[in-house]
């Protein structure tokens, strides 16, 4: 592909695939609120809820916002607080859903875990502290993006001074902590399932004990699947970005002449990884529905629920005559 073609083709991309992950996305975040709040007592639905909500936030924030940019130029130029603000609450946002995915995996090691003191950390009323904690730390930590964000050149981001720090600052907290944690939780997760599902049964268990035991197994282990499949996601859509942006922080920090093709080449690139942030901000509801037969079963029944309602309600309004004619 010539590389005079990645512009409108980046221009494209931007147009008509954005649109579809932000609507697709908001509307299987919102069913996942629906469908976990009735499990909100269980400390990872409450983390699952946090990242759905703020996924939800992340991409209606700043998918309409480049959509305008690309039609009628970029308003953060336009302005320095909105500058400032833009990529503070982009930031804000994507990591507080980033670390309650985080936040799920390591509770699903917990669970998992044989420590009872450990398990504490998975009851309701803590659960709700550490959320609120990660929350107002996540608002405070990056209050640096508010003070040396700036227009120049034409266009807002990092001062000449912040530039390199402030990637190097994404690389760590944005790729390599959520993932490292995450990869680590899930493979020590797997172990103890695998260890728990290998444990001798003893002799003396009645029946009741047993399915019961075999029950909550099953539940955690639907979880289990799910957080898994959601963690090699984000692995997977976040290992172009750490790249490109240390690239691009390092030669322009060095100094490097670079030619128009190669700038075209970066920004594409560059592009494309954002893309794949918003797709894993969009896709955890499918990603859910796939690999969770429970899940799917659960949601097929809320939907079912809704069409009955639905029907009920367009009959009941139906005039009277009409029903009797029905009938």
């Amino acid at each position: 592909m010539s590389s005079s073609l990645l512009p409108l083709l980046q221009v494209q991309l931007n147009q008509y695939v954005l649109p579809i992950i932000m609507i697709l996305g908001n509307i299987g975040n919102a069913f996942i609120v629906i469908l976990f709040i009735q499990h909100r007592r269980n400390s990872c639905s409450m983390y699952l809820i946090l990242a759905a909500i703020m996924n939800t936030a992340f991409m209606t924030l700043n998918i309409p916002i480049t959509l305008y940019t690309i039609n009628y130029g970029d308003p953060t130029v336009r302005s320095l607080s909105f500058c400032k603000i833009r990529f503070y609450l982009y930031h804000v946002w994507g990591q507080i859903a980033r670390y309650a995915i985080l936040l799920a995996c390591v509770d699903r090691f917990i669970m998992t875990c044989n420590y009872a003191r450990l398990r504490v950390m998975n009851r309701y009323s803590l659960v709700k502290w550490i959320i609120g904690i990660v929350c107002i730390f996540w608002h405070i930590f990056p209050v640096h993006i508010l003070i040396l964000m700036t227009i120049t050149s034409g266009r807002c981001g990092p001062t000449d001074v912040y530039y390199l720090l402030y990637y190097i600052y994404l690389l760590v907290f944005v790729c390599i902590i959520p993932s490292t944690i995450m990869v680590i939780c899930a493979l020590l997760t797997y172990r103890n399932m695998r260890q728990l599902h290998n444990r001798v049964q003893p002799i003396g268990i009645n029946n009741a004990g047993e399915n019961n035991r075999i029950t909550i197994h099953r539940r955690d282990r639907d979880l289990l699947s799910m957080v898994l499949a959601e963690v090699a996601i984000y692995v997977v859509t976040t290992f172009v970005y750490p790249f490109i942006i240390m690239e691009i922080s390092i030669s322009t920090t060095m100094g490097v002449t670079k030619s128009v093709t190669y700038l075209q080449i970066e920004s594409f690139i560059s592009n494309f990884g954002t893309i794949l942030i918003y797709f894993n901000s969009a896709v955890p509801f499918y990603t859910y529905f796939l690999v969770s037969k429970p899940f799917r079963k659960e949601f097929k029944q809320l939907f079912g629920k809704w069409m009955r309602q639905t029907v009920g309600e367009n009959n009941t309004n139906e005039p009277l005559g009409t029903r009797q004619l029905q009938n």
